[in-house]
């Protein structure tokens, strides 16, 4: 188990600092080599996560856990698009941070058992909710990197790393394509929220994270809509998706806050 941990983790953080050395040194050196720690990493990562969280009962199903299971997907989805989309390089941000979720589960070994395989339901929103989580997550790394460009092209600043990337015009419009794929998913995670959870919806806890997954739904609505009835684009469409986003994250971080509460 340790000589797999070692391993997952040490293929995320080789394989980040690859992509580092390509967009700040001039690299020259193919793709192939961080593609394919990042393949190693993603397949080690998959047994760890059987290994923690498939236990005799149900699912083990703890803070940590679905913390590492998170960015296990996103790295997934990151591996999955670089083969056809400019997503590699993301793995800047993600691989360290999935190796830092796989160092959490090992030090901060816990207990929650959850039996979804009783309850469908519960399955259901829990994919849908992952889907939702690891899309934006993606999208956030897209909105920050057009921010980051936006703002030095303001400066008149010459923004080296931007040949390695398509144009920004490219990049924005994969951003909205993400989006509107995480858009379907939120609207998936409310529909079986209200399909499993309607019983509790009203109750003091449930109620701020339910107000703010709708209005971070309806933020990601009026942009795509902003987007393809009137063109928005740029810091218009980048400050809508930030807004969108925030709304999310503290939705996400509320239902870590209420598991956390009732266990």
């Amino acid at each position: 188990m340790d000589l797999l941990i070692f391993t997952t983790a040490s293929s995320y953080i080789i394989a980040a600092g690859l992509l580092i050395l390509g967009l700040f040194e001039r690299w020259s050196i193919s793709r192939i080599f961080p593609l394919s720690l990042a393949f190693i990493a993603v397949s080690a990562h998959t047994f760890l996560l059987y290994l923690w969280i498939e236990v005799v009962g149900g699912q083990n199903l703890t803070i940590l856990n679905v913390f590492s299971l998170v960015f296990w997907l996103v790295s997934f989805l990151i591996l999955v698009f670089s083969f056809r989309k400019p997503f590699l390089s993301f793995g800047i941000l993600i691989f360290p941070l999935a190796a830092l979720s796989i160092g959490l589960v090992n030090y901060f070994p816990s207990s929650r058992i959850l039996n979804t395989g009783a309850d469908p339901k519960d399955a259901i929103h829990i994919i849908f909710s992952l889907l939702a989580l690891g899309i934006l997550i993606i999208a956030t790394c897209q909105v920050l990197f057009l921010a980051a460009c936006d703002y030095q092209l303001r400066k008149r600043h010459e923004v080296r790393f931007l040949q390695f990337f398509p144009a920004i015009q490219t990049m924005e419009r994969l951003l909205f394509q993400i989006l509107t794929c995480g858009f379907i998913l939120l609207t998936g995670v409310l529909v079986t929220s209200l399909w499993s959870y309607y019983e509790i919806l009203g109750t003091a806890q449930v109620f701020s994270k339910t107000l703010l997954s709708i209005s971070g739904w309806l933020l990601f609505g009026i942009l795509l809509l902003g987007r393809y009835f009137f063109g928005w684009r740029g810091r218009k469409a980048i400050y809508w998706a930030l807004a969108g986003m925030l709304l999310i994250s503290f939705a996400y971080l509320s239902s870590f806050i209420i598991l956390r509460v009732v266990a």
